[in-house]
C-alpha cells in the first residue's frame, strides 16, 4: 500500500537527516469530501477537519515540541525541491 511505503521512506529519511526515529501516524485525509473516520490496517482515513481531534485525543503522547516540528518541517521542505 502506498501509504505504508511512504511511511517507511519518511521514517528512514528523517532518521538519516536528524539521527532520530520519529513515530509517524499514517493518515489519508480528504480535504473537501465528508467521510466517516475509520482506522483501516493502522491507517487513519478521515476528513481534514478531524485530524486535530485525532492527534489531540488519541496521540497526545506522540505530539512533538516546537523545535522537533521545525526540524521535521525543515527536512520535508528540503526534499520537496
Amino acid at each position: 500500500m502506498q501509504v505504508k511505503g511512504q511511511l517507511k521512506w519518511l521514517q528512514s529519511e528523517l532518521l538519516k537527516t536528524t539521527g532520530k526515529k520519529y513515530e509517524i501516524i499514517p493518515t489519508i485525509a480528504f480535504i473537501v469530501w465528508f467521510v466517516d473516520t475509520e482506522k483501516i490496517d493502522n491507517i487513519y482515513v478521515t476528513q481534514a477537519k478531524t485530524i486535530n481531534n485525532i492527534l489531540e485525543n488519541k496521540y497526545r503522547d506522540v505530539l512533538y515540541n516546537d523545535e522537533e516540528l521545525k526540524r521535521i518541517t525543515s527536512c520535508i521542505h528540503k526534499w520537496e525541491r
